[in-house]
């Protein structure tokens, strides 16, 4: 019987190295893939839930087009009789202190602490339109939605993983949405941002679902 000659150790040693170093080069990119993905299927449910929520609100209700006078005394009935009542909340936050995250946990932030950052990761989010007088629920999946009044309109905002898991940063797991004068849910909360290297992240909902509810290559990830 003709026996095949055995591997060398050189020769089993450089083919293991050959696949580490291809391992190394498309490892971050499978990893990147991946989290693009997770994030776009969190918030697409996590935007349905809440657009969900709203219609049957309106359906029970009629339209409301109230939004754009919401105040800080009516904001905690808004996320409960608008929102909370359609979905499965866990709890409810009241308004937050300044800095403070969505869902706010004790222990899991310090007052004055940034708890969120800009897309740039350059700067903390520590004023409007997001950071103060925020109310927030968690739903059963893990999802915290908040809802404020900033220069007199509704603004929508989710942490599609929670705030005490990281990254904690607008366009990667924070998403900021507006409720216009006919009570609809509007990607995005600003006109001057577009999502880009650099920016704070205002529109990166819109840049998202715009985009057909993907995040391609153009995408500061």
């Amino acid at each position: 019987m003709r026996i095949g000659r055995a591997f060398t150790l050189a020769e089993v040693l450089i083919t293991l190295g050959v696949v580490g170093v291809v391992a190394a080069i498309t490892l971050p990119t499978v990893i990147k893939n991946y989290q693009k993905h997770q994030t776009v299927t969190q918030l697409k449910y996590a935007y349905n839930l809440v657009n969900n929520a709203l219609e049957n609100f309106y359906s029970e209700n009629g339209m409301q087009r109230e939004w754009d006078w919401v105040s800080e005394d009516n904001l905690e009935n808004y996320i409960q009789d608008r929102i909370g009542k359609y979905i499965k909340v866990v709890k409810y936050y009241g308004k937050s202190h300044f800095n403070s995250p969505l869902c706010p946990e004790a222990g899991t932030f310090k007052k004055n602490n940034l708890a969120y950052r800009w897309l740039d990761n350059k700067t903390g989010i520590s004023s409007p339109p997001f950071g103060v007088n925020t109310v927030s629920l968690l739903t059963v999946n893990n999802i915290c939605i908040g809802l404020n009044n900033y220069n007199n309109r509704a603004g929508i905002f989710i942490d599609i993983n929670n705030s005490t898991n990281k990254p904690n940063i607008s366009g990667k797991d924070l998403f900021m949405f507006r409720i216009d004068a006919n009570g609809k849910i509007i990607p995005g909360f600003s006109t001057y941002d577009d999502c880009k290297k650099n920016s704070q992240g205002y529109n990166c909902s819109a840049k998202i679902i715009y985009n057909n509810w993907e995040i391609d290559k153009d995408y500061p990830w």
